[in-house]
């Protein structure tokens, strides 16, 4: 069963944003580590979204509270499993934007691809 949600509140656009500059950050991070750490990294970023709630609203709280600091994690994750899905042939599509590591002259620079609608 395939998730939809449906952005009413212009919160893709934010995300987008913030993924535009943490992915590559990400990519580079990641760009000298062995493939058996980057096995490792995708453990534990699959273990981290996989308690994080995606699905549910945004906790921003108060800064330093628990739920901003969950939130921030949730998003860490997210850009985090991005950077190391841009290493798989062909790269990754999110929101709009298309990372591939090996392709780009800049490592990991965002291609602007064609989006459906406000679906996430």
């Amino acid at each position: 069963m395939t998730q939809h949600l449906t952005d009413t509140a212009g919160g893709q656009a934010a995300l987008a944003e913030a993924l535009a500059k943490a992915v590559p950050a990400w990519i580079e991070t990641i760009a000298g580590l062995p493939g058996l750490t980057r096995a490792v990294m995708r453990a534990q970023v699959e273990a981290e979204l996989a308690e994080a709630d995606l699905a549910g609203p945004p906790h921003w709280g108060d800064p330093g509270d628990d739920a901003s600091w969950e939130t921030l994690g949730a998003f860490q994750a997210l850009a985090k499993s991005l950077a190391l899905d841009a290493y798989r042939p062909g790269g990754v599509t999110y929101l709009g934007m298309h990372w591939e590591a090996t392709r780009a002259a800049a490592l990991g620079a965002a291609t602007a691809v064609r989006a459906a609608g406000d679906v996430l």
